[in-house]
């Protein structure tokens, strides 16, 4: 957005002689002329060489809108409120004409470059007054997000009584979710549902279906953020899957997975990670989704209609939208608490302007126009929890406090006949951890915490591994990559299903280390022979590409074509009377054929 300034009498000169009047009564002492040009003159002297006195008179939020304007382009009234909480005293004016505004002495420090009422102008502190106020107005200090010095555990929602007409506040228990090592874990489960081909998107959207969030659900440490729970009764509206909507869209916009007939598959990139560390591997979803430009986190918030039709053309990126979060994440600090609202209030007083919308008056909640007009604050604050709740925290980057959506307020002026605008609303308060300020670039390096992990299985010499307790849901997907069920609790190794695995990708580490994790024990010396036998085996045979098979009809040709110079190059001699051609070289082949005088047909 371009600047628009002035000195004190070009931005005077725009305005009517009735505007001018009123500015010129708020001097002390002056005699008012009649004329526009007397008027400006008068007030521009009296401001240029009394710029301190006046300056004192004002009150001090009146003096912090001077410093941010003065040390800014422009002044930024939503910015200005985010940062103190209020707006600066600008007059009065009537609620039924902004043409009778009575000016308050801001007005003489702070003009707009157009005549009171009319719209599309920035105010402004006039170039010739800037030089002046900075010889003692010192620039104000930067925005600080509010910090809490404890873990919240409950929050204080407002609650009006209708009948009696009063308010009140409820206290209402937090959730809390330190997603640190939970989103590793899951990681490892997510991927390894993909690689058994139970995981589908649909072609239309690109998410999750119905039956995938519930498998994904099942499989997740703890489970989604919100239980999976039967309605009460067919109006209530639950927060519904969030996690397992997040996993499948993070690890397809990485490239970890394709889609293939609707169904998620892993890609070479996706298998090596289940021999990478996790966190090098959530990284990567990181820094891929931030570049993703084919979704939009917006169209998660169903309240907000119109982003599909005459509101879609004034959607901003969300490439943009994401990168202007995560410049403002980076000056939070680390392993402190803090309320998401308060983090959309710092994001815009320290000037990181989130704009979802250029057209936000497209955009409507139900049928009523007009809640999304700012276009900042309410789109702004959906959006931010979407990315927060459902991406950052899923992928354990920040851990979170939260309530039921259903409890948190509708951030409207009237109530739409909705229980909660989105399934983030719940989002209260959250905190970037070690994980976290990896990922975003605060620390070069993550060491893992060292995390005290539940023996449960025993792997005997039999082949069997037994569980001394019920396994989640992920810990019986690893297994059954290489054991079959035999019994309550036991699971036997066999060769051919490891061998299967392996042959589509997976590791034998992978399973060596998932076993000696789990138990706590070097594996029996029978297992571990298989295991090294198998190692022997799987290196002894690599894949080179397809070939085509090629029949000769009699010895004497097959044996003068496998050893021609110019068509031995392309071919090998297999049995008596077949040749084997590579795929690539299938061309090459036919070419020197006809140089010897044979073809090969079509």
């Amino acid at each position: 957005m371009e600047k628009e300034s002035g000195t004190l009498e070009e931005l005077l000169n725009v305005r009517v002689v009735l505007e001018l009047k009123k500015l010129a009564r708020l001097l002390t002492g002056v005699k008012l002329p009649t004329r526009k040009a007397e008027i400006i003159a008068v007030i521009v002297r009296e401001m240029m060489e009394y710029t301190r006195d006046y300056w004192d008179i004002l009150d001090d939020l009146q003096q912090k809108a001077v410093a941010e304007a003065l040390y800014a382009p422009w002044f930024d009234e939503e910015g200005f409120v985010a940062k103190y909480g209020a707006k600066p005293d600008w007059g009065k004016t009537p609620a039924w004409s902004d043409y009778n505004h009575d000016p308050s002495l801001l007005n003489l420090f702070i003009l707009s470059s157009r005549s009171y009422g009319y719209s599309g102008s920035q105010k402004v502190v006039p170039e010739d007054l800037k030089v002046i106020l900075k010889k003692f107005v010192p620039r104000p200090p930067p925005a600080k997000l509010r910090v809490e010095t404890e873990r919240p555990e409950y929050v204080e929602i407002p609650q009006y009584n209708f009948l009696t007409g009063k308010k009140k506040i409820r206290q209402i228990p937090l959730y809390h979710a330190d997603t640190e090592q939970t989103a590793q874990e899951d990681l490892m489960s997510v991927l390894r549902l993909i690689d058994m081909g139970k995981v589908r998107l649909t072609e239309k959207t690109r998410r999750p279906t119905a039956v995938s969030l519930r498998t994904i659900g099942e499989v997740l440490r703890g489970g989604d953020f919100y239980p999976d729970r039967e309605k009460r009764d067919k109006w209530e509206e639950l927060p519904g899957p969030i996690k397992a909507h997040a996993w499948p869209l993070l690890i397809h916009a990485a490239k970890l997975a394709r889609l293939k007939s609707g169904k998620l598959q892993l890609t070479p990139a996706g298998r090596k990670t289940f021999d990478a560390p996790p966190h090098e591997t959530i990284k990567t979803l990181w820094q891929a989704w931030l570049k993703n430009a084919k979704t939009d986190e917006l169209q998660r918030v169903n309240a907000i209609r119109g982003q599909t039709g005459e509101g879609k053309s004034g959607l901003t990126s969300p490439v943009k939208r994401r990168g202007v979060i995560v410049r403002a994440l980076k000056k939070c600090p680390i392993e402190k608490w803090f309320g998401c609202d308060a983090f959309c209030n710092f994001m815009r007083a320290a000037g990181y302007l989130l704009i979802v919308s250029d057209e936000p008056w497209e955009l409507y909640i139900q049928d009523e126009y007009g809640h999304l007009n700012d276009g900042w604050g309410l789109l702004a604050s959906q959006y931010t929890q979407v990315l927060l709740f459902e991406y950052a925290a899923t992928l354990g980057l920040i851990d979170v406090a939260y309530i039921d959506p259903v409890d948190a307020p509708l951030d409207v002026d009237s109530e739409p006949d909705i229980e909660f605008l989105s399934r983030y609303d719940g989002l209260m308060y959250l905190r970037i951890n070690a994980l976290g300020a990896f990922c975003f670039g605060r620390k070069r390096s993550y060491t893992p915490s060292e995390v005290e992990v539940e023996h449960v299985l025993k792997v005997l010499p039999n082949f069997d591994v037994v569980a001394f307790k019920p396994l989640p849901v992920g810990d019986q997907i690893a297994l059954e990559q290489f054991a079959e069920k035999t019994a309550d609790s036991v699971w036997t190794i066999q060769s051919e299903r490891m061998l299967k695995g392996l042959e589509s990708g997976q590791s034998l580490d992978q399973i060596r280390s998932f076993l000696k994790h789990k138990s706590s024990e070097e594996l029996p010396q029978p297992v571990a022979v298989l295991f090294d036998d198998m190692a022997g085996k799987v290196s002894r045979l690599h894949a080179k590409g397809t070939a085509h098979l090629i029949e000769v009809t009699d010895v004497e040709t097959a044996q003068f074509l496998a050893h021609d110079r110019g068509v031995s190059k392309h071919c090998y001699l297999a049995g008596d009377r077949q040749l084997v051609v590579p795929e690539k070289s299938l061309t090459a082949f036919r070419n020197a054929l006809r140089k010897v005088g044979y073809i090969l047909p079509k």
